[in-house]
């Protein structure tokens, strides 16, 4: 057996097949002969480390691979598979739990392992697992050559979330990709305190930002963006959600100074879950925003309280940020409105356009593409698919629409 591995299957395609396998076939991989040992000894294949508290750590793979291939590790992402699913095992387990991520974290700090990025996702707060945070917290702590921050709906009590950033700060200095997005807001108010905002203000060499509303529009949190940014933040992207809908609207001074010392900053909008004009407006009123990306994935159910008007949405989308727009998604599968003339007006008075993604309804007479084929000298590279729909008048057009990509 160990022959045959040898002479007639080349290392390079055994680690390409184990590429696929998940850390506990891994495992046993590992036992079976020399020459899979050799080949699971590959950087691509333990460069980023996934790890899911309420699944990972119930197994010996997780640790053992770990302390075999550390030296490889570059990213590493912690959360929970299911942070919202109560599990009735977790009670009875979650002694057990902390300790075996406990000794996994200290493994890490053991070694000395440093990573270019950090991800914590999902968390679940339970109050024994307060011990993984300090211990993530000390693992942050040792890090020299961190790049990437991410925080994901982290469902951290407000002290805990301070002492990681407080960790994270010392790496202030090689942090240039920083991204907070939340879902706990109601439960989690440490993003709108003055100890955020000083924390915040020690990344001062961020080139990449990526934020929830919420939290950009707290009080002083657009001003310290823009004074950090000054001639090196590059990317802004803002999110949006149902927990928006009241938030502050920031002044049109602070865009204008954000952009007088962050010239080639572009700004990316995402929203989610909300499509109606009545709540979507007060983002329209931010004219001065430097728009280079808007994004809209709305909602599957239909509230019959609110007309959803995209028609008006996309109408003041191209009236503020037409000079500036170059990437337009809009996935709007439910809608009952004719955007014809809507959508080829986006291509054709945004002269910055590169690419536009549109999933709804359509007429079915294709009057669209039709109009837009006259203009085949400036518009290229147009593909499309078409679906079914239960409408007969209907057809579903998801479309992918790019410039560049022929020029």
């Amino acid at each position: 057996m160990d022959s045959l591995w040898q002479d007639l299957i080349p290392i390079e395609i055994v680690s390409e097949i184990l590429k696929y396998l998940p850390r506990n076939d891994r495992l046993s991989c590992y036992f079976v002969c020399r020459k899979w040992k050799e080949a699971l000894d590959r950087k691509y294949l333990w460069e980023r480390i996934v790890l899911h508290v309420d699944r990972d750590f119930l197994e010996p793979s997780t640790t053992l691979l770990t302390r075999e291939y550390y030296r490889h590790i570059d990213s590493l992402e912690i959360g929970w598979q299911k942070p919202v699913t109560h599990n009735r095992w977790l009670p009875l387990k979650v002694q057990d739990l902390t300790k075996r991520a406990v000794r996994y974290l200290f493994s890490l700090i053991e070694h000395g392992v440093q990573v270019n990025s950090l991800k914590i996702f999902e968390w679940y707060d339970v109050y024994p697992f307060k011990k993984i945070i300090y211990h993530l917290g000390r693992f942050v702590k040792i890090q020299t050559k961190l790049d990437t921050l991410i925080f994901r709906n982290t469902n951290f009590p407000k002290n805990e979330c301070f002492k990681i950033l407080d960790a994270c700060t010392l790496s202030k200095d090689t942090i240039t990709r920083l991204e907070i997005r939340n879902n706990f807001y109601i439960f989690n108010t440490a993003f709108d305190t003055m100890e955020f905002v000083l924390y915040l203000k020690q990344f001062a060499f961020l080139q990449e930002l990526k934020l929830d509303y919420f939290i950009l529009s707290r009080p002083k949190v657009i001003d310290v963006v823009t004074e950090n940014g000054k001639g090196q933040l590059k990317i802004l992207e803002i999110y949006f959600d149902e927990s928006d809908l009241h938030s502050i609207i920031i002044p049109e001074r602070k865009w204008n100074k954000l952009k007088r010392l962050c010239p080639d900053l572009k700004v990316s909008i995402s929203i989610r879950n909300i499509c109606h004009y009545e709540q979507l407006e007060f983002i329209f009123l931010m004219e001065k925003m430097p728009l280079n990306s808007f994004s809209l994935i709305a909602s599957p159910r239909y509230n019959q309280r609110f007309s959803r008007d995209f028609e008006s949405t996309l109408r003041c989308l191209i009236n503020n940020y037409h000079r500036t727009l170059e990437f337009i998604r809009l996935e709007i599968k439910n809608n009952r409105e004719n955007l014809d003339d809507v959508l080829l007006a986006l291509i054709l008075k945004c002269p910055k356009l590169k690419k536009l993604f549109f999933d709804g309804l359509i007429s079915d007479d294709m009057f669209l593409f039709h109009e837009i084929f006259r203009y085949k000298k400036s518009f290229k590279g147009l593909n499309v698919k078409t679906k079914p729909h239960r409408k007969k008048s209907l057809t579903n057009i998801i479309h992918l629409f790019s410039i560049d990509e022929y020029n």
